[in-house]
Parts: structure tokens; sequence; C-alpha cells
């Protein structure tokens, strides 16, 4: 369906008669937010949602519109945002200074009516243009959620603003179960039709705004949840879970559901204070018998040398390997054969280690949930695995 709702065009001008001559001339066409000084402007450009399009006075008491410019232009939400000057000065190099300043277009009183509005009608329909292209570029064409580029940024954006207001952030990565076996009998068409059903369900699971879900590449799916503690967050990857499993998507030849099922591996980043007290736990859940399994206060130590990685081979060396994952080094992932899902350690042995967050990255957070899905996976799938990380 299209979006018929109108553009938003924020008018400066101290001039009450410059103010009703142009709401006069647009109030039919777009939605107009009027402003009286250069401050309100610096201040209603940052409302949500923001002006498309901003008509600025030059001269004005106080803060005139060279200044406003520049100030919306140092900001990251009001830099994209066009300007154009409508003003009395109508001299070359006035206009020259307005243009190199960032305005995209500078139009001089008394001017005609007709020609004004064809000028913000062009500047608009352009601003649209940027929009679909910018919405594209962050889209996956098959699954039609956020993408990996989108992904990267969100995350990268959210872990340095839980950092700055010590707040909490969880990231979950997913992985569908078994679907290279789903391709191989059913055909990549019915596997596109099912990511595409899979991706609609995670994004139906998250309730608020500010989460995201993202396709992370193939099978591989992200979730963001900015101010959401451990528990929030092993609460919001059930639901996904659940949510994955309820399409009731037939596969044959999954070991663990008759329907296509997900795994999912979480870890918070906790800025806030937390019980230290062990929290651990291994539930069975009613609901296709999740098992939900949490960590609290892993380290993130550096990737230590690959001559220095072991390389098990037999079983026992791999449950061994499996259950020091947080303990002295970050191993790569072992060679675990598909058939070990028992692990001869209980997870509460690795709960010793009291670790800071000192020199994490959103990298190496991403890291984390992805060995967390790669345990829920060798742990038996259609698992949620959540590790905790404290700041101090």
């Amino acid at each position: 369906m299209v979006n018929k709702s109108k553009a938003r065009i924020l008018i400066v001008d101290d001039e009450k008669i410059n103010l009703r001559i142009l709401v006069d001339l647009l109030k039919d066409d777009y939605a107009l937010v009027l402003a009286r000084s250069g401050e309100q402007a610096l201040r209603f450009s940052l409302q949500n949602p923001p002006p498309d399009l901003i008509l600025l006075d030059v001269i004005m008491p106080d803060m005139g519109g060279y200044e406003v410019i520049k100030k919306l232009k140092e900001h990251d939400l009001t830099k994209d945002i066009p300007v154009i000057f409508v003003t009395a000065l109508d001299s070359v190099e006035d206009e020259e200074h307005g243009l190199k300043l960032g305005a995209v277009d500078y139009i001089t009183k008394p001017f005609s009516p007709p020609i004004v509005k064809m000028r913000i009608h062009n500047h608009l329909r352009f601003v649209h243009q940027h929009k679909l292209l910018d919405k594209l570029a962050y889209l996956d064409a098959l699954t039609e959620i956020s993408n990996r580029r989108r992904f990267d940024q969100v995350l990268k954006n959210e872990f340095s603003r839980a950092m700055r207001n010590s707040t909490n952030l969880s990231l979950g990565m997913i992985d569908v179960d078994f679907f290279k076996q789903y391709n191989d009998h059913y055909g990549h068409a019915m596997g596109d039709q099912a990511l595409h059903r899979i991706a609609s369900a995670l994004d139906d699971a998250l309730k608020r705004p500010a989460d995201l879900v993202a396709r992370y590449g193939g099978e591989e799916f992200a979730i963001i949840l900015p101010e959401t503690d451990s528990d929030s967050a092993i609460q919001v990857a059930e639901r996904t879970r659940i949510a994955v499993i309820s399409q009731q998507i037939p596969h044959l030849h999954s070991s663990v559901s008759d329907y296509v099922s997900i795994s999912i591996g979480i870890v918070t980043v906790c800025a806030l204070p937390v019980n230290n007290t062990e929290n651990s736990y291994e539930a069975d859940k009613t609901n296709n018998s999740c098992k939900i399994d949490e960590m609290d206060n892993l380290s993130a130590i550096p990737v230590p040398s690959p001559d220095k990685i072991p390389n098990p081979t037999t079983a026992e060396n791999c449950a061994g390997e499996i259950s020091n994952l947080h303990t002295n080094t970050k191993p790569e992932r072992p060679n675990v054969p598909e058939t070990i899902k028992n692990f001869g350690t209980s997870t509460k042995e690795t709960q010793k280690n009291k670790i800071t967050l000192g020199g994490y990255t959103h990298e190496l957070l991403l890291e984390e949930a992805d060995r967390n899905l790669y345990i829920a996976k060798q742990k038996g799938r259609n698992r949620i695995f959540a590790t905790r990380i404290e700041k101090q």
C-alpha cells in the first residue's frame, strides 16, 4: 500500500507576515511546522519524525540562518535534512555563501509562488527517492527484514550507547536447525519461502520499536535488544523460538522436531550491577522440550595464537574443550562430532571467574553470541544458550 502521508516542512522566519505567506501557499499539500527563531528551528528539527525539508530565513535576531544551518550540519540527526534559504538577501555573494554552507537551494524575496511550489516539490521528490534507496540498501531482498549492513550499523551504535549510558544490551544469534537437509529434501525454492516465513515470525515476536531482527547470512539471523537484561533477553529468545516452530513448516529430516526449528545463542552486556550468585539453569520447557542454559559473568579474553589452540580429535577431548570455553582461553570452534550432544562438565563449573568488561567491543560481543549459538547447536538444537558479561 502506498504511503500517502504528507511530507513535513519546517518553516523558519521571525516575521509573522512571511510565515503567513508560506503557510497559505503550502498548507494544502504539506504538514507544516513553524518556528520564529533559530533556537526553535534547532529544537523542532530534532522532533520525531524530523522534517523532510527546512525553509530557512537568513536574517533573524539572536541566531541567524547561516548559524542555524551550520549547527544542523554538525548534528548526526539533522545533517541530512535539506535546507532551502528563503531570504531578502539577493546578492550573488550571499547566495554563494548559503550554498557553500550546505543549502540545496536559495530563493530570494519577493518570490513567485508557482516557482517556489515547484522547487519545493522537486526537492521533496528527491528526498523521497533518497529515503527509498536508503531503505532498500538496508533491506534483505529475500526476507524483507534488515540486512547484515543494517545489523552491523545498529549493533555498533547500540553498543556505544549502552557503554555511554551504562545500560544493558542483549544480542542473539539464530540458526535454522538442519536447514541444509531441508534444502536438499524440499528444494531451494521451498527453502527461500521457509526463510521468508521465519523472518516474518521473528520480526513479529519482537515487540519494541528499538528491537531489531536482521538476516545475518544464509540461514542465520540476529536480534539486537537494547536496554534488555539477561532474563528478559531469554524470554524474548524463547518467544522467537516458539514463534518459528508455531509456523509448523514441515521438516522430515530434522532430528529434534517435526517442524522447522531454531537454535539461539544469547549474550548480555550487564552495564548495571547484578546479583553475582549462581544463576544457571538447564530447564526443560513444556513447549517442544527446549532447554535453556545460562552462565553468569563470563570472560571475553582475546583469541590466542593458532599454534596454542587445541585441536581435539576424540569425544573426550571435545567435551573437555567445550566445558572450558570460558575459563582460560577463547578457542576456535572445536571439531565436535554431530553425535555428541551431552558434555561431561556442568555449566556451573565455568562460573567461578568473575570478569569485568574492560576492553570489550561490539565485535567481541558478536563473537560471544556466535559461540553461544554454536554451543546451543552442539547441545541438541532447538535450544537457547545464554551468557552474561558484567561491566564493573
